[in-house]
């Protein structure tokens, strides 16, 4: 089979499903805007959820030297002979 015959082939079958699906969301208009909005809700929550995380987990702090801002650190009491030791 020649690769220009494959090409426009596979091009008019998806002609031919998009033409089908637009007849089968027209027959049934509730769905249709059920279907719609539930998508683009989905499209609209991920991308607010994936704005929050790269705002405020990937990107760095807008101060000079913000790693030195916080140094975490947790002090521990152990009941040995030491009275406190610090965990890094």
């Amino acid at each position: 089979m020649p690769l220009a015959y494959t090409v426009a082939h596979r091009l008019d079958t998806v002609r031919q499903d998009a033409g089908y699906a637009l007849r089968a969301l027209r027959r049934t208009p509730l769905a249709s805007v059920v279907m719609v909005a539930s998508v683009a809700l989905g499209v609209g929550v991920a991308t607010a959820v994936f704005t929050l995380a790269d705002v405020m987990l990937l990107r760095p702090l807008p101060y000079e030297g913000a790693e030195r801002l916080v140094v975490p650190h947790q002090t521990v009491t152990v009941p040995s002979r030491a009275s406190q030791d610090t965990v890094p």
